[in-house]
């Protein structure tokens, strides 16, 4: 049987998306807002079980994934300082997107800026809809 785990504050979230966080701590922020293991090594190129050490420290990414993995963070961030909630963030890394013509998570790799574009402009167009 498995133990329920409570969801992470904001504030865990906020020092595991930070841009000072570890490895291991981005690969934590990213899995706690909703992504899947397999998400994030499709994301990288890579396997679950690469993704695994990551998260545990063993391993440290190759600088092209680091990269990327920075900017899959700031975009988790851009979004989450939005007031989207956690398992938005993930629906919408996951989910068609027209501007980018891709989903966001094939597309962080090879097109970051169009990505972190993306995002911010999800979350003005919220901020438009509220006003």
């Amino acid at each position: 049987m498995a133990i329920a785990q409570t969801p992470p504050t904001r504030e865990q979230l906020d020092r595991w998306l930070s841009p000072t966080a570890t490895t291991s701590e981005r690969v934590q922020g990213l899995l706690a807002i909703g992504l899947s293991p397999a998400d994030l090594s499709r994301a990288f190129g890579l396997t679950v079980s690469a993704l695994r050490n990551w998260g545990t420290g063993q391993a440290e990414p190759r600088p092209d994934a680091a990269i990327t993995l920075d900017d899959l963070r700031a975009v988790a961030k851009i979004l989450l300082d939005g007031d989207l909630e956690p398992q938005r963030v993930a629906h919408w890394m996951r989910g068609w997107n027209p501007r980018i013509e891709s989903r966001p998570l094939d597309s962080v790799a090879t097109k970051p800026m169009e990505v972190r574009a993306a995002a911010h402009g999800e979350v003005l167009g919220r901020a438009m809809v509220a006003a």
